[in-house]
């Protein structure tokens, strides 16, 4: 029996907006059923805070630093291993509905059969060419671009979306964008979306070809604007807010940290008003795009395609909102409401799960998605994959890895979390360097980076953060890197010395990185979390040579290390880095904004 794949993916939601989560701002009846018939992952990791860059990233089943890709543009190795490449040449008719936001896949290697795109910047990957929801705009008399749109505009100087009839001039622009809709509920974007669905399921019914889809919804990012009758059913009033951040625990932010709060879509900036109204917008475009996936899985149950069909839904990132009083992704990475993401996944019931166990509470990452789909349909993996197959726990209840650790990349910072702590790293501005206690603090309101207690735990992650950049940048280790740099160290095989040379920086020797500053090395195995210190006098090291441990130096070279990992990692798309100082009257500013009424 075929075997066909339905991957739907959302922009810009929360990990809880769930009310199976029992979040009691949105009401998701058909997620919350996909759930009960699948698994719900509570701790799925994005792999970056941006659209583009983690939607390459879930589609490659790669880390940014391995396909390079951190921005919106620049075009991907043709080596990239894609999903829809893989599932093309497995016999698949493949289709992708929605928003794509994928420039920097290659057109030879952008092979689906069907994609009809909502982006401006989509259009060119359209199949058949002209295959877009403007054209479907134009010819219903509906003016484009709707003021449901947004991404990068075709005309310059066009960069921002367009505004409702009915946004006012002094509200808010974030407010204006989540106006009533001038477009109809029948012609607006969801509904477009779903439908295309729709009819390409229709003629795949008495197809002999499984199917592999991608749709995509634009939103709930903003403009979160709402036709009739869903802008009615909007209730800003009964929105639970959540804790506002306190005057101690800003205190304890970053410069940028506080900057991002303060600048941007806060309650402080917005007003409690605006701030209630728009996230009752946000809330219930949630709940109408689970209406539409309600179509969609109504459609696949009237066709007789539901229990040939493995469904999984994400997001490509998250949205504050709410927390740290805040909407919108402007704090990226440091921000555990934008890196976690909402993630189900329901094997397709032929597959006969023995003991399926929902929730999963370990982690998980998007990359994971596709060795989890390939081994679902027994399609050979492509190399080259960073993520983890998933299927064991979905299909027989296999225990996960609860001590791995997941992570979420910008190319000027990264964000590791393990075992409930969160680490993010700012290349060349060790002033903007976080570290957060989700066991105490899940939401990440309390920056604990310079605590004294916390000194063990920040240099854990510092050391597996650096693990994980060499192996990006140098390929997995092996047992053999292993054994040489440990016949290297035994001072009881002195035929084969481990050369060191007095040269800045880090030195990579396949089963151990030697990181070199003032005047001593640092030797990081990739077998032991027992790191080494030697002096710089000589040439070769043994292990019985090896210091004192000096853990305030040891820190410094692990952020040199990590810092010339970073630096060495090449992009794509060129992102401009902000050089953030401090400000020594930041939190005299954080104190006056926390009290105002």
């Amino acid at each position: 029996m075929k075997h066909n794949i339905l991957l739907i993916q959302v922009d810009q939601m929360h990990a809880g907006c769930l009310s199976l989560l029992g979040n009691a701002n949105v009401h998701t009846p058909h997620l919350d059923q996909l759930a009960r018939e699948g698994t719900l992952l509570t701790n799925a990791t994005c792999q970056n805070p941006l659209c583009m860059p983690s939607r390459a990233s879930m589609l490659s089943g790669q880390y940014p630093s391995t396909n390079r890709q951190f921005g919106f543009s620049g075009l991907c190795s043709r080596r990239t291993p894609w999903m829809q490449q893989t599932f093309k040449q497995a016999g698949y008719t493949t289709a992708a509905f929605g928003k794509f936001h994928l420039v920097s896949v290659p057109q030879d290697c952008w092979t689906f059969d069907v994609a009809a795109g909502t982006l401006p910047e989509d259009e060119d990957l359209a199949r058949p060419a002209g295959y877009t929801y403007r054209a479907y705009c134009q010819k219903n008399g509906i003016a484009w671009r709707t003021d449901q749109i947004h991404g990068h505009p075709l005309v310059d100087g066009d960069d921002m979306p367009v505004l409702p009839t009915s946004a006012k001039p002094h509200m808010h622009r974030w407010e204006q964008m989540a106006c009533k809709s001038d477009v109809p509920a029948e012609h607006s974007l969801e509904t477009w979306t779903t439908s295309q669905c729709l009819t390409f399921l229709d003629h795949q019914a008495d197809s002999e070809r499984p199917f592999f889809v991608w749709l995509t919804y634009d939103r709930p990012h903003f403009p979160t604007t709402l036709p009739e009758p869903w802008f009615s059913r909007i209730r800003p009033e009964q929105i639970q807010l959540p804790p506002i951040p306190t005057p101690a625990e800003m205190a304890t932010w970053t410069r940028s940290m506080f900057d991002m709060h303060v600048k941007h879509t806060s309650i402080h900036n917005l007003g409690e008003t605006s701030f209630r109204f728009i996230l009752a917008t946000y809330f219930t475009l949630i709940e109408w795009i689970d209406s539409e996936i309600g179509r969609v899985l109504d459609k696949l149950r009237a066709l007789g395609m539901d229990q040939s069909t493995t469904i999984a839904f994400c997001s490509d990132h998250g949205d504050q909102a709410g927390w740290h009083g805040q909407c919108d992704k402007v704090m990226r990475s440091q921000s555990e409401e934008i890196t976690r993401v909402p993630l189900i996944i329901r094997p397709a019931p032929m597959l006969g799960a023995t003991d399926n166990r929902s929730p999963i509470n370990e982690p998980v990452e998007l990359v994971d998605l596709f060795p989890t789909f390939c081994n679902l349909t027994s399609i050979r993996s492509p190399r080259g994959l960073d993520g983890r197959d998933l299927s064991a726990a979905l299909i027989h209840g296999a225990d996960l890895d609860p001590h791995r650790a997941v992570v979420c990349e910008e190319f000027n910072r990264r964000m590791i979390t393990q075992d409930g702590w969160k680490l993010v790293f700012y290349l060349d501005n060790p002033t903007e360097h976080s570290l957060f206690d989700l066991n105490a603090d899940p939401h990440g309101y309390r920056n604990v980076y310079h605590d004294q207690a916390a000194r063990s735990q920040r240099m854990r992650l510092k050391r597996s953060l650096l693990q994980f950049l060499l192996e990006r940048q140098y390929g997995p280790v092996t047992e053999a890197d292993i054994a040489w740099v440990q016949r290297c160290l035994d001072p009881d095989d002195p035929q084969v010395p481990l050369l060191l040379r007095p040269y800045e920086g880090l030195h990579w020797f396949g089963g151990a990185a030697v990181i070199f500053q003032r005047g001593r090395y640092l030797l990081v195995p990739m077998w032991d979390k027992q790191m080494m210190l030697f002096d710089g006098d000589g040439k070769y090291r043994k292990r019985d040579r090896a210091c004192a441990p000096d853990v305030e130096h040891i820190e410094t070279m692990l952020d040199l290390g990590i810092s010339e990992c970073m630096r060495h990692i090449a992009q794509l798309s060129p992102y401009e880095t902000r050089r953030v100082t401090q400000n020594p009257v930041a939190m005299a500013e954080t104190q006056a904004l926390a009290i105002r009424p």
